[in-house]
């Protein structure tokens, strides 16, 4: 906490116990939850200073965000590069490139892909509506929606592209 001291911030027992609650656990808690443990010891802290704490900790290169879902910033006092994070996203797009990079039939390619993201889709909600206690189908509907949407956008485009241009990859 001497960055604080030197960026000219006060080290008050609130922003040390904040800090001490991200720093003791590899969980990626939300601010909801920072808060819920925080007031086991500090009963008054409010959520406002937990959410200005937070961002002057980001902000002073002591806790980063991570985002893992749509609905909440999570915080973590480890800023190195998480790599759980970066081989789920490299799998996930290997999965998603494979059929076009192995098959010639662009149409059995597609579907290749939409199965295969679909495939994503579903283990990813399941995974979030177990661990969360949210609705499967609801979040996996418009996962899907939105997902089928976009592929069914790039695939056209890239199509269009290969008849206009000409380009045989």
């Amino acid at each position: 906490m001497d960055v604080c001291r030197r960026s000219g911030h006060k080290v008050t027992h609130q922003r040390l116990e904040i800090f001490r609650e991200v720093a003791a656990t590899d969980e990626h808690p939300d601010v909801e939850t920072i808060h819920e443990r925080v007031r086991r010891r500090l009963p008054t802290v409010s959520i406002d200073t937990v959410y200005r704490t937070l961002r002057l900790l980001v902000d002073l290169g002591l806790a980063s965000t991570v985002l893992t879902d749509q609905e909440r910033m999570r915080y973590d006092a480890n800023t190195n590069p998480h790599h759980h994070f970066v081989c789920t996203y490299v799998v996930t797009v290997a999965i998603l490139i494979a059929a076009y990079l192995l098959l010639r039939n662009p149409l059995l390619s597609l579907t290749l892909t939409v199965a295969g993201a679909l495939t994503i889709i579903l283990a990813f909600s399941y995974y979030i509506s177990v661990a969360k206690d949210l609705p499967f189908w609801r979040r996996f509907s418009e996962m899907a929606g939105l997902s089928l949407g976009v592929a069914t956008l790039s695939f056209a485009v890239g199509h269009l592209l290969r008849v206009v241009v000409g380009v045989d990859v």
